[in-house]
């Protein structure tokens, strides 16, 4: 007993390993221009580290998901984990794709991370490929009812980062994008905070089983409506109450040298108000 358990682990490990193998190798063709080699190694750059960390982290969290369901043989652990890890491979890309192109598509990422070295830039790739994972897993958690309704709850988690991002300009009194461009670490790392906490909250909003497209729907919109609502409100708590001898956006875009510190303060908040919300309404 002991040894077949032991033999499905590996023979489950080995599968998980390759196909987190193969989705660097579609990184590198979906990135021509990235010489990851080059880049970690020769030119030691922490902007690519942090990016290409992000997407490992953020595969392996999106093939938890395949794992979450009822138990099966082997044999059928294997087949679900080739269509369903292939699948959330093909999203966990899209959805890189879709931050490079339309949340900042005013400006060349590769350029950013590669020649400007823009660490902040690395830390939302990282964070946008991490919470992309975290939303996959919750788009196959369980009883997901297919590749259909796991896909529409991926496309859901994408349509509700890019809602965030609107709404994040809309609360800054600064075009955070701009600030982004200009290598400003500080509010870089505020924005990678709320995406991830999005992304928590769009997970939880997902796993459940399918029951149905009205209750599993008007779940998430309950869920994400409150996310939409907190988040924001909380950025206000924070220059109001952690700091009250402070304006936020003076730390954040109006220094000289802007405060990284107060960035992460800001990030941490988003992520633990996140938090809260799971496992409230979990």
């Amino acid at each position: 007993m002991i040894i077949d358990y032991l033999l499905t682990s590996l023979a489950l490990f080995v599968a998980v390993t390759a196909l987190v193998c193969l989705s660097k190798k579609i990184f590198d063709i979906c990135h021509p221009r990235l010489d990851l080699q080059k880049e970690l190694v020769k030119k030691d750059n922490p902007a690519v580290a942090l990016a290409i960390c992000g997407y490992l982290l953020g595969i392996v969290f999106a093939l938890s998901g395949v794992f979450a369901g009822q138990e099966l043989s082997l044999v059928d652990e294997l087949i679900d984990l080739a269509i369903y890890g292939g699948l959330a491979i093909i999203l966990l890309n899209v959805s890189l794709f879709i931050n490079d192109r339309v949340i900042f598509h005013r400006f060349d990422n590769h350029k950013e991370l590669v020649d400007d070295r823009n660490v902040g830039l690395g830390a939302i790739e990282g964070a946008f490929a991490c919470g992309s994972g975290l939303v996959i897993a919750g788009a196959l958690h369980g009883d997901s009812g297919g590749l259909l309704t796991a896909s529409v709850f991926w496309l859901l988690g994408q349509l509700t980062f890019l809602l965030m991002t609107r709404l994040y300009n809309l609360i800054t009194p600064f075009d955070f994008v701009a600030e982004v461009e200009k290598d400003n670490a500080a509010v870089a790392f505020a924005f990678a905070g709320l995406l991830l906490a999005t992304a928590n909250l769009v997970r939880v909003a997902i796993t459940a089983d399918f029951v149905s497209w009205q209750d599993n729907l008007r779940d998430f919109a309950v869920i994400i409506v409150t996310g939409l609502i907190l988040l924001p409100v909380l950025r206000f708590v924070i220059d109001k109450f952690f700091l009250p001898e402070a304006d936020l956006t003076h730390e954040l875009v109006s220094q000289q040298k802007p405060n990284v510190g107060v960035g992460l303060l800001e990030a941490s908040t988003y992520l633990i108000v996140s938090l809260i919300i799971g496992w409230i309404v979990s």
